[in-house]
């Protein structure tokens, strides 16, 4: 809707969906992705060369995290493919 703003005055907390427990869960090294509607064009690309990165990045590993914002379901599982197939 235009002229539609955040409103970062509501309380937010990250949960991980597919663990049974609520344990904390930690995570250390770069964090790597965005938006999928976008990195999907630069997947298989000199921009968007994920296992090279990885292999430059220093100790500590990279944390990989895709959100989606516009695309359906369909959509959503031809993207994953998409970057699956894409290295």
């Amino acid at each position: 809707m235009p002229g539609t703003t955040y409103n970062l005055t509501e309380p937010t907390r990250w949960r991980c969906l597919n663990r049974a427990d609520s344990a904390p869960v930690e995570y250390c090294g770069r964090l790597l992705g965005g938006c999928l509607d976008t990195l999907l064009h630069a997947a298989g690309t000199t921009y968007g060369d994920v296992p090279r990165f990885v292999a430059k990045a220093p100790a500590g590993g990279v944390a990989l995290y895709l959100e989606n914002c516009g695309l359906s379901p369909t959509k959503l599982v031809r993207a994953l493919h998409r970057l699956r197939w894409s290295g």
